[in-house]
């Protein structure tokens, strides 16, 4: 399944500062990319990475908020003031650095994407062969959390990492640590 994807850079010039030209020109092989955004258009792509500051100059995080609940809809908000990277909306939403944004892994992904059933952002975060990692240590951590305790319930968490990584039971955690670090 081919994947509609659409880049929105307010500077043009930003992606040549990380990427190499023929890196760029890989990428503009794989997404379509615009310095404006028509909110029309939205709904015609199945992700949109956009820089954060052109969301917050146009008024969009509504807009894009409302897509993620009602359509679906994969975001990326991308900006050189981004240090962590978060994921969030139950996996639709990433914010992450430009450096980061603008790399290897970014084609990686894109070329991913059109063997993949379902986005998962992630990928673009830790890599197209290492995303699996950081999903499995969260997973180590929440379980050693005491739900009764809690003031929040993790089991929907749990689960949906346990779906991401094809888990089937806790018991498999320490057996895929030891696939990815060691390859086992």
């Amino acid at each position: 399944m081919q994947r509609r994807i659409l880049i929105v850079d307010d500077r043009p010039k930003r992606p040549s500062l990380h990427l190499s030209a023929e890196e760029l020109d890989d990428l503009r092989s794989l997404v379509s990319m615009s310095e404006t955004l028509e909110v029309e258009d939205l709904e015609q792509f199945d992700l949109i990475a956009i820089h954060r500051s052109y969301v917050i100059n146009k008024g969009l995080s509504d807009c894009l908020d409302n897509l993620i609940k009602t359509k679906g809809l994969y975001v990326i908000l991308f900006s050189g003031g981004v240090g962590q990277p978060t994921i969030s909306c139950k996996g639709h939403m990433a914010i992450i650095g430009s450096d980061l944004f603008y790399s290897k892994n970014l084609i990686d992904f894109c070329k991913d994407l059109s063997g993949e059933d379902s986005i998962q952002l992630y990928k673009l975060v830790y890599g197209v062969n290492k995303w699996q990692l950081p999903l499995l240590a969260r997973l180590r951590q929440l379980i050693w959390i005491d739900p009764s305790g809690a003031d929040f319930d993790y089991s929907q968490e749990r689960r949906s990492i346990m779906n991401s990584l094809s888990l089937n039971s806790i018991d498999e955690i320490p057996e895929a640590i030891n696939r990815l670090v060691l390859g086992l």
